[in-house]
């Protein structure tokens, strides 16, 4: 059977085009409609589809479109595989034209994270100016990019809908455009001008990615390290001072937006992405990865070199190199003032390993690597008392 679906609008998301027709036509079983339509779990259609030949073959009255064509021109796809290998954007494509193979959807192409998948964004003043042309709202594909937060056309923040993307369903046409009538808060909560201008530049960088040739991102990594060192991120060695980079990267992108990427840990504003653009990695880093980096490249930001010592940093061939040394003595400092604190406390609080730590504010992870901190290590064992020397301290405080 031919499958009569309307012909889909510049930039609009394959998403939407489907949830009208189930809604309009009140199709009856609609997951496994979906599943024998595109031999893949509906939320596979907003980034990698995994079989399009079936869908292109029914809608060829309509569409006259390839099952590549319409994962380019209806998917976030492209944008994706614009950092992937040669060999695994080609994978990719392969497995749009002629269904699933041993690679399992994004897992091996790794994407990275992308904030909100499970519910659509959109622009109100987008849906707003389409309505006012008799025009019916519909989602567009780079709001659902990673790292968008704002309209790349408007700079407005975007608004994450009630609508999962996995669920594609809808009971009829009216609560389809309910859907834009509501929605949650804004993606990130920017007023100042400043702010929704970074958020707007990185909207208009992913934008462009979205029409890159693939793999055209992929392996550029000296590209980088050269404006890096441009810049007074890299010592004379060639290491990354990841400590005056972070701090770098959170004062322009600001912590909220971080956050909201979901791209790195607490505390981790740079580390879980930049090794992988820089130096010797095992890990693809993701597209948003290098649209971050490249935004921060277009600033003027520099740092001012005041000594050839990196607290912590990448070495250029090898995984992630730290100065133990300098971080025993740096972690000895705080660990020192934790126990002072406690001694001063009132009423009087035991001194342990534990206690001391959480004081200090210090990672979490300290005490996997104490074989490399044998200072901080030694005054722990000294300083963490016993029931009896608690209660003495105590008995002489009271």
């Amino acid at each position: 059977m031919a499958l009569a679906l309307r012909l889909p609008f510049q930039g609009e998301l394959l998403s939407t085009i489907l949830i009208e027709y189930l809604a309009e036509e009140q199709v009856v079983g609609r997951y496994a409609f979906l599943r024998s339509i595109l031999n893949c779990q509906p939320s596979s259609l907003v980034s990698m589809p995994r079989g399009l030949k079936r869908l292109s073959e029914e809608t060829r009255d309509y569409w006259q479109m390839t099952a590549t064509d319409i994962a380019i021109r209806l998917t976030c796809m492209p944008y994706h595989i614009a950092s992937s290998s040669p060999e695994t954007a080609a994978s990719a494509l392969a497995i749009v034209e002629n269904g699933p193979s041993q690679m399992q959807n994004a897992r091996e192409l790794v994407f990275g994270c992308n904030p909100d998948t499970m519910y659509l964004r959109f622009c109100r003043q987008c849906i707003s100016e389409r309505r006012k042309q008799g025009r019916r709202p519909y989602f567009q594909r780079e709001h659902q990019l990673p790292g968008v937060a704002a309209c790349a056309e408007h700079g407005q923040v975007l608004t994450i809908s009630t609508l999962r993307a996995s669920m594609l369903h809808v009971a009829n046409k009216k609560e389809l455009l309910d859907v834009f009538s509501g929605g949650q808060d804004a993606c990130v909560k920017y007023t100042r001008d400043r702010e929704l201008q970074v958020l707007w530049e990185m909207a208009r960088r992913s934008k462009d990615a979205l029409h890159a040739t693939p793999a055209s991102y992929f392996c550029i990594k000296e590209r980088y390290r050269q404006q890096l060192a441009e810049r007074g991120f890299l010592c004379e060695d060639g290491s990354l001072r990841l400590d005056e980079f972070s701090r770098a990267v959170v004062d322009y992108f600001g912590q909220p937006y971080l956050s909201w990427l979901k791209l790195c840990g607490s505390k981790r504003e740079t580390q879980d992405w930049i090794g992988a653009l820089l130096f010797r990695s095992h890990v693809t880093p993701p597209t948003i990865a290098h649209i971050l980096l490249q935004q921060f490249l277009a600033t003027d930001t520099r740092h001012e070199c005041k000594d050839a010592e990196s607290y912590g940093s990448w070495q250029p061939g090898s995984y992630w190199s730290v100065d133990w040394e300098r971080r025993d003595a740096l972690f000895l400092a705080a660990l020192k003032d934790a126990a002072n604190k406690i001694r001063a406390e009132e009423p009087a609080r035991r001194l342990t390993s534990k206690s001391i730590q959480l004081t200090s504010k210090l990672p979490g992870w300290m005490h996997h690597h104490f074989k490399k901190l044998p200072r901080c290590r030694g005054f722990l064992e000294e300083a963490v008392e016993s029931a009896e020397q608690f209660r003495a301290r105590r008995a002489i405080s009271m």
